[in-house]
């Protein structure tokens, strides 16, 4: 990973750290430009610092497109609305004909590494500076539950999942703990990489929980203890760990203080079934645990380049990602949800991102919400073999939708609740990882390609090919099979 580290070197400086936008998402006023050597060495440098790590989050190149872009687009609920074009070039993750070349595949590898680095820098610099306990506690804590996340992402696209080998003996991604031009990482395996994620879970839920917090209902944008322990639970349920999945979610369920954010309105009595909880205002919902936000402040960020722009059709958007029948029919006529998918000209498109001014394309991306952990929990009960429990966890979310009760047990109840997951989570960054880790075919009958249109689990194309670039600058990284 030189080219990683090298170009984070250039980037550690404050000015660069805080990419444009980065205060207005943080609330924190701008600052002069400190030396390098200045920046890690007192808490006010480190927050920026961190700052820095959130800010990388939000790129196009990983939360703010790329990310869950591929998730919608390498799934079963996915196909390009004729007269979309191809100007983000999203076609081949649709087509499933990605290579290691492919720009796309290297943005987002490197984009990744490099919020992993400046949150390294934080974590491997906070013990040695001056300040109040809590506050250093608050700040490792943050970077450690950023570090998790992000090496989670890239071991769900980069490598199998965690089960494809019974031992997870395979190979995943280098979990870099340091940022050192020399660095040249071997990949470790998926065992490895999910032993170092909940490690650091672990340690950020603790440092977090005994420091300073700036997560709250108000600012669901940082990482905090709750935000740790759902990532964990998701982490564990990837796993296969129904038991520890179920302890976290009920956990962050019971005791986190959030609240699931209501999805239908009484208007004079009268049910109105046209409102439903979106991201387009920018405004925290009661059930946000972790989210991302975008605005005209973060530049090439937000916009007609956005995971919105994708979505959204012309001309304000590009509207290649379009929903394809098969997730369209799963919504029953009264389910509010259906008002996620909208019908222009004949075309189905995306509505969960609508901007709300017409061209900026502002919108919020819940990278993890109470919804979430009611499936997690409702998944897990079922894995477990406690059917009344997991009916009444996933009726809390068919009920808010107006959707039909799921009164089904054994296998039929969980694939219920997975049907349940794929409608509920849909354009969320999710689909394609459930696949995998449920090690499910992709199968699209709704389907414009001559091939693809299904892909049996385990094929290669299951893992993302590990760039070429990365293949060159580094003798130690093994290519992914099939590339």
């Amino acid at each position: 990973m030189k080219k990683v580290n090298k170009i984070f070197l250039v980037l550690i400086s404050i000015t660069s750290l805080l990419i444009s936008g980065c205060e207005g998402e943080l609330d924190l006023k701008p600052h002069d430009e400190l030396a390098v050597e200045d920046a890690l060495n007192s808490i006010t440098g480190l927050d920026i610092a961190l700052t820095g790590s959130y800010a990388g989050m939000q790129s196009r190149s990983y939360y703010g497109r790329n990310l869950p872009g591929f998730a919608h687009m390498t799934s079963d609920n996915s196909i390009v609305p004729g007269g979309a074009g191809s100007f983000l070039k999203f076609e081949p993750f649709y087509q499933m004909t990605y290579i290691s070349t492919d720009n796309a595949v290297s943005s987002t590898w490197a984009q990744m590494y490099d919020v992993i680095a400046r949150a390294n820098n934080v974590i491997n610099n906070v013990d040695a500076v001056d300040g109040s306990e809590a506050e250093k506690n608050r700040i490792k804590g943050e970077a450690l539950f950023i570090r998790a996340l992000t090496h989670h992402d890239l071991s769900k696209l980069y490598a199998q999942d965690y089960k494809f080998t019974t031992d997870a003996s395979h190979l995943g991604i280098p979990y870099v703990t340091i940022t050192d031009i020399t660095l040249e990482p071997p990949r470790n395996t998926v065992a490895e990489n999910y032993q170092s994620i909940l490690v650091d879970l672990d340690d950020a839920i603790n440092l977090m929980s005994n420091g300073n917090s700036r997560a709250s209902a108000d600012a669901p944008n940082f990482g905090s203890a709750w935000a740790a322990k759902a990532l964990r639970a998701r982490v564990y349920l990837y796993m296969g760990d129904h038991a520890n999945a179920l302890i976290d979610a009920n956990d962050v369920i019971d005791n986190g203080g959030f609240i699931l954010a209501p999805y239908k309105v009484f208007d004079g009595g009268v049910l109105d079934l046209s409102q439903i909880g979106s991201w387009s205002s920018r405004t925290p919902s009661s059930e946000s645990i972790f989210e991302l936000e975008f605005d005209n402040l973060d530049g090439l960020w937000a916009g007609i380049s956005s995971l919105s722009g994708l979505f959204k059709p012309q001309p304000t958007g590009r509207g290649e990602g379009g929903p394809n029948l098969d997730i369209v029919n799963m919504y029953t006529a009264n389910d509010v949800r259906k008002n996620w998918i909208i019908d222009i000209g004949g075309q189905n498109f995306v509505n969960k991102y609508p901007d709300n001014d017409g061209a900026l394309l502002n919108f919020t991306l819940p990278v993890v919400r109470l919804t979430e952990m009611y499936l997690v929990k409702a998944e897990s009960h079922t894995g477990l073999d406690q059917f009344t429990e997991a009916r009444d966890a996933i009726n809390e979310i068919t009920e808010r939708a107006n959707a039909p009760e799921i009164t089904s047990s054994g296998l039929q109840l969980m694939n219920d609740i997975l049907d349940e997951r794929r409608r509920e989570l849909a354009f969320e960054g999710h689909r394609f990882f459930d696949i995998k880790r449920l090690q499910l075919d992709i199968v699209r009958n709704d389907c414009s390609l001559l091939n693809n249109c299904t892909v049996p689990y385990g094929d290669n194309l299951y893992a993302y090919p590990i760039p070429q670039q990365e293949i060159d600058v580094n003798p130690n990284m093994i290519q992914n099979t099939g590339y």
